[in-house]
């Protein structure tokens, strides 16, 4: 229980920062949703509790199983796996917030990633007499969850995706490229989890909802991006395709060895290849959201919306999975369901909310697809976007320097904070622009650039805020997203008020 216990006070600590947050910038709509979540979160967790513990045995006798009704079972795996779906296509809408899709294309292509996943078998008995199987061996074992199963289950995921880029306009924007991939993943993996939840009787639920699922989404996804990158940067859509179908098999390859390699078993291997790709994943969203050819800096990734609403998705799955469990295996059964979930899936439950609702919005920001050392923990990006507001700049008490003394002299100064910018991969810089822009500051530089100096502040509360200014030098440099100190001449710390508009 020690690792659940990691998740739940890593949850209390991470939503008691956010509600910190939300509150000292007085978002009042994330502190409602966060209450909101809360109370759906008990609530879920209570009304489980009761159907199992006291409801359904009185209902329905102590000895009540419905293991040996297979159809039941069938129903109930065909059930959860369409919410397991449904739940991550619903996320990964949640993102695409530009230009929505039409639901006959994203239908089209579910049916058609439905179908072709049973292409593996065929295909799978075709190579068998010249590939590989398993006898224990490292070189050989990784080889066959490469190419047995890596490349052919990646083949088939990618050929519904194909026919529609071919032969529909539905995939016509950056983010496009992985919303369609993940609904061919989604497909896919809404016929695996069927055969896997009906031939365990739902024990397997949490793992093909957390993992498998979230994996699947992401091997897809890696071919998706690469094609997304090569038509941005116009590149070769044959070769981008080609490297990341390798990439994407290779990936699942790697996470199934460690779980079925009867010589190198070490699951905890695999864990932590998963929580790499999470980071990985999120980079790869939030880079083809900041690129998206219908850019409207009025729109907005309502994060905190997002991953309270994902968070109680997967814990409606867990506790609906357990009254289910209950239903099929009896009391037994359940309570040992629960007791797995709780201990094995609980961190990985809140990894995945707080990860994936970490989308920061820049246009024209590609960040590197580096998730660094601490990929074991959550990624956390809490930072207000205050793009389009209006705000004075005005002197701080202290004596300015004869450099800024230019810049002093004409404060204050109005203006528009128009532009998000990457300054030294600090991405909370910002454009402002002034309403009435005096030459002499050319003298300085060509933009001005300011950064709050804390990000626990809120800005909007019509009080003075210390914030890091900087100039960038070169016009040429004005169409940049990502600058580094040799581009700005950088000023001392100036303040910021609020102007309401």
């Amino acid at each position: 229980m020690v690792i659940a216990a990691i998740g739940i006070i890593l949850f209390m600590y991470l939503g008691a920062k956010d509600y910190a947050e939300s509150k000292s910038i007085g978002d009042h709509k994330s502190l409602q949703l966060q209450k909101q979540g809360i109370f759906i979160s008990i609530g879920i967790i209570a009304i489980s509790l009761f159907l199992v513990l006291y409801f359904l045995p009185g209902l329905l006798g102590p000895d009540f199983l419905m293991s040996s009704n297979r159809p039941v079972v069938l129903g109930f795996s065909i059930g959860f796996s369409f919410i397991i779906s449904l739940s991550w296509y619903l996320y990964l809408s949640w993102l695409d917030i530009y230009e929505k899709e039409q639901v006959r294309h994203l239908i089209l292509t579910f049916i058609l990633s439905c179908a072709s996943t049973f292409l593996v078998f065929p295909i799978g008995d075709l190579l068998a007499p010249y590939s590989f199987s398993l006898n224990g061996t490292f070189i050989n074992d990784l080889l066959y969850c490469i190419v047995n199963i890596g490349m052919i289950e990646e083949l088939v995921k990618i050929l519904p995706y194909l026919l529609v880029l071919k032969f529909t306009k539905a995939v016509n924007e950056s983010y496009d490229y992985l919303l369609y991939g993940g609904v061919c993943a989604l497909g896919f993996a809404f016929v695996e989890n069927t055969l896997y939840l009906r031939n365990t009787d739902l024990f397997v639920l949490n793992g093909r909802s957390m993992y498998s699922t979230v994996a699947h989404m992401f091997d897809t996804g890696i071919i998706c991006y690469s094609l997304a990158m090569a038509k941005y940067r116009h590149q070769s859509l044959g070769w981008a395709l080609i490297r990341g179908y390798l990439l994407a098999a290779l990936a699942h390859g790697f996470y199934d060895f460690w779980l079925i390699s009867e010589g190198y078993n070490y699951y905890v291997v695999t864990i932590l290849f998963f929580l790499f790709s999470i980071h990985i994943f999120t980079i790869m969203k939030n880079n083809l959201i900041n690129i998206s050819e219908h850019y409207d800096d009025e729109k907005r990734v309502y994060a905190n919306r997002n991953k309270f609403r994902l968070f109680n998705f997967l814990l409606f799955i867990m506790f609906g999975g357990y009254v289910a469990v209950y239903l099929i295996n009896g009391g037994d059964g359940a309570q040992a369901f629960l007791k797995d979930s709780l201990e094995l899936n609980t961190y990985v439950m809140v990894y995945l909310a707080v990860s994936f609702g970490s989308i920061n919005v820049i246009n024209g920001y590609v960040a590197p697809l580096a998730p660094g050392t601490r990929f074991f923990l959550p990624l956390v990006n809490r930072h207000p976007n205050y793009l389009g507001l209006h705000f004075t700049m005005l002197p701080t008490d202290k004596e300015p320097l004869d450099k800024v003394k230019l810049l002093t002299n004409l404060l204050p100064l109005e203006g528009i904070l128009a532009k998000r910018v990457v300054l030294n991969e600090n991405f909370n810089w910002y454009y402002f622009t002034p309403v009435d822009y005096h030459e002499s500051l050319m003298e300085l530089g060509v933009q001005i650039l300011i950064r709050p100096a804390k990000f626990d502040q809120n800005m909007k509360d019509q009080k003075k805020h210390l914030v890091r200014v900087a100039f960038i030098k070169n016009e040429d440099d004005l169409n940049i997203v990502e600058l580094n100190t040799e581009k700005v001449n950088v000023f001392p710390p100036m303040l910021m008020q609020y102007q309401p508009k």
